[in-house]
């Protein structure tokens, strides 16, 4: 007996200075804040800072996922040079629809192997962000280390997790076969 689920899929864009108003609300949304390592409000011109210097930037990516034609999810891309990797950094609107975040990570993961090029996907965690931890494990990635970032006088526990898009895609495919 096969169970059937609605597949949610959407499209990456380019970020565009357009966007920044609309992405800076949800990055600045609690929701969103409690997981960042940077959890202070940011100002516009903070933000703009940080545009500038993704579009001025070689080894950053910053796309816009779009589900049904609408803003719906943010990704970047820091590539590593030389080694075919890249970190990566996502969050999805707030209130949006369940679904949304894994069929952003899926065309993420998609665009970083096909677009990209990268065989390698990293992502860092903060411990207690249980729903991040188990979206990264759904998306065939393992964790690999931990390290410790220091904010104000408190200390933080950050898991950091690989996928070899590879592997995955070859799991995928034999998922796919049977």
């Amino acid at each position: 007996m096969s169970s059937t689920r609605a597949v949610v899929s959407g499209n990456l864009v380019p970020l565009e200075e357009a966007h920044l108003n609309e992405l800076l609300q949800w990055r600045n949304h609690p929701s969103v804040r409690q997981h960042m390592y940077t959890q202070h409000k940011i100002t516009q011109s903070e933000h703009h800072a940080w545009y500038q210097s993704i579009v001025s930037s070689n080894d950053k990516v910053a796309l816009l996922f779009l589900r049904d034609n609408a803003p719906s999810g943010f990704v970047q891309f820091r590539m590593d040079s030389g080694n075919f990797s890249a970190m990566w950094g996502f969050y999805v609107a707030p209130n949006c629809p369940k679904g949304t975040g894994l069929a952003l990570g899926q065309s993420a993961l998609t665009y970083a192997r096909k677009q990209l090029r990268v065989s390698v996907v990293r992502g860092e965690v903060l411990e207690g962000n249980i729903a991040s931890q188990n979206f990264h494990k759904k998306l065939n990635f393992q964790m690999c280390g931990e390290k410790t970032i220091t904010r104000g006088r408190s200390a933080y526990t950050v898991q950091q997790y690989l996928n070899n898009l590879k592997q995955s895609e070859s799991v995928s495919k034999l998922g796919e076969m049977q």
